[in-house]
């Protein structure tokens, strides 16, 4: 239940305010299957399924719970992990807890939800790509060799071709030897943490920024601390600031099509962040994962600054997610600990993956799925414009730059918006905002996750009609 009460489907809207608290049945140690922790899950789970709890309804910071409840803050940690583990909730750093845009996936089950909470590329024949290149490994007879323990940073044949597609299509000239293989974009930026900084450090990220980075510092036990940003991303003079103020040793930054907001830096403002990082002797952790998506970006922070940024991509995006393959471009200085993390964190990419990898490269079959996701993202954005209208934000002028999100700057109702839109079939996830630095507010809508242009369509139609209605009020 809520603090203002349980409240009738007819009012969702106004739940996303409210503040949720479980109803335990059998007191404090009940509980249908007698523990505490899992009580608390299933209140919430109860909660959904009767619509007396919404998407971006705030649960209490966990001590908070503890003493309402009258639990220890132990059974609290254990609550809410399970029911993130669930897709139940999600942390926002620096505002607190909600309950997630996914959450609403099992009552929804069987009908007719569009999600667009997840920034996955659209499907473009990936699958049936990477199965005649695993048909061609098999008959190729090199399967045994992938089966040992190899080199952690990968074997030097796949890591040259996939330097080969960052020179050639992405126009970042980095050689064989400065690239690692791993599992991921999110695990090259943990490795790249971990090699440069202790725990305790504080990272910049801009002030809304990609979810993934918050969970990685956490693990690894470090404070984030946001930058304020503009239409092309980082502001080099607030970043200054921070450096100095914070004591930080290090950036993450997504330069080009910024997740949330869509930013691309131009040459000029690359060049001022790099000067900017020379002067504090700090790291920064370039994530470049949509890079293919904007062939006329300016040149990589890495190839300004070699010595102090570390480079992410993967083929997550231009290829599928699930192939786990990324490619961290690490300064010399750390490459020795790069290794280090690597063997300790899982010994090295699967060598299988990464073959795949490499022969969909040199067939020239990931060039082939770019140009193909890139032509799916311009259909998707022209539509989205077309419906949303005056709410859509217009794209980085001159860049060439379409990404598979699209930024809606709105003011005080993303919330009720997630909300509302939930009750209407259509999942959105609130941004990350992180604390230290105004951050413009708005929602990211995913454009490529939904299965086909039609469902799109459909979904951005609900968010048009809630956003004319006065869901919230887009800025112009």
């Amino acid at each position: 239940m809520t603090d203002h009460g349980r409240t009738s489907g007819g009012d969702q809207a106004g739940l996303a305010n409210a503040l949720w608290l479980p109803r335990l049945p059998g007191g404090k140690r009940g509980g249908r299957h007698g523990a505490a922790y899992l009580a608390i899950v299933e209140a919430l789970a109860a909660d959904l399924a009767i619509a007396a709890v919404v998407p971006g309804t705030r649960l209490p910071p966990q001590r908070e719970m503890a003493a309402r409840l009258g639990l220890s803050a132990g059974t609290i940690a254990k609550a809410y992990a399970e029911a993130a583990r669930r897709g139940l909730i999600v942390g926002e750093v620096g505002r607190g807890t909600y309950v997630s845009a996914a959450a609403l996936r099992p009552a929804a089950e069987g009908a007719a939800v569009v999600d667009m909470s997840l920034n996955a590329p659209p499907e473009s024949g990936a699958g049936a790509l990477i199965a005649a290149a695993m048909a061609k490994l098999a008959a190729s007879g090199e399967i045994a060799a992938l089966l040992d323990y190899l080199p952690h940073a990968g074997v030097p044949a796949h890591r040259a071709a996939l330097a080969g597609w960052l020179a050639e299509e992405l126009g970042h000239p980095f050689a064989a030897a400065e690239i690692v293989l791993c599992n991921g974009a999110q695990h090259g930026i943990a490795l790249a943490l971990m090699a440069a900084l202790a725990p305790g450090d504080v990272v910049l990220t801009e002030a809304v920024t990609y979810p993934g980075i918050a969970g990685i510092a956490a693990r690894l036990g470090h404070r984030l601390h946001g930058v304020a940003l503009d239409d092309e991303g980082v502001v080099p003079a607030a970043l200054d600031e921070a450096f100095a103020a914070t004591g930080a040793r290090a950036l993450y930054c997504m330069p080009t099509l910024q997740t949330p907001t869509g930013a691309v830096m131009s040459a000029a403002r690359r060049e001022a962040i790099v000067a900017v990082l020379r002067r504090h002797d700090a790291w920064a952790i370039e994530d470049d994962v949509y890079a293919f998506l904007a062939p006329d970006a300016p040149p990589a922070l890495a190839t300004l600054a070699p010595e102090r940024v570390a480079h992410v991509g993967s083929l997550a995006k231009s290829l599928a997610p699930g192939l786990r393959v990324g490619m961290l471009v690490v300064p010399e200085a750390l490459r020795g600990r790069v290794n280090t993390a690597l063997r300790g964190t899982g010994w090295m990419a699967s060598p299988l993956a990464t073959a795949i990898a490499a022969q969909i490269v040199q067939s020239g079959g990931i060039r082939a799925q770019a140009t193909a996701k890139r032509a799916i993202a311009a259909e998707r954005r022209h539509r989205a414009a077309e419906i949303l209208g005056r709410h859509a934000k217009t794209p980085a002028r001159g860049r060439g730059a379409i990404g598979f999100h699209l930024w809606l700057p709105i003011t005080g109702q993303a919330a009720d918006i997630i909300a509302t839109s939930a009750a209407k079939g259509v999942l959105l996830a609130p941004p990350l905002v992180v604390p230290g630095a105004p951050a413009p507010e708005g929602l990211r809508l995913c454009l490529g996750a939904p299965a086909s242009l039609a469902e799109l369509e459909r979904g951005l139609h609900i968010i048009a009609t809630i956003l004319d209605e006065g869901g919230g009020r887009a800025l112009v």
